[in-house]
């Protein structure tokens, strides 16, 4: 991922896992600034490359009708 795929409000995650993050802007050095809630707020860059766009779990259940 770059910097040319996300819009500041883009929910992202750290590719290796981790929660929901929020992308704000990109630093002075062109790393990703994102921000998070764990027991307060939270903030760091990231490297773009090391980014993904967060995708909802799928249900792990489905509802039939017998």
């Amino acid at each position: 991922m770059d910097e040319t795929e996300l819009k500041i409000g883009d929910a992202v995650r750290h590719k290796t896992g981790g929660p929901k993050m929020v992308f704000v802007g990109t630093s002075q050095t062109g790393q990703a600034i994102c921000e998070w809630f764990d027991r307060g707020p939270q903030q760091d860059t990231f490297s773009f490359a090391a980014l993904e766009k967060y995708e909802p779990p799928k249900a792990s259940f489905s509802l039939s009708r017998a």
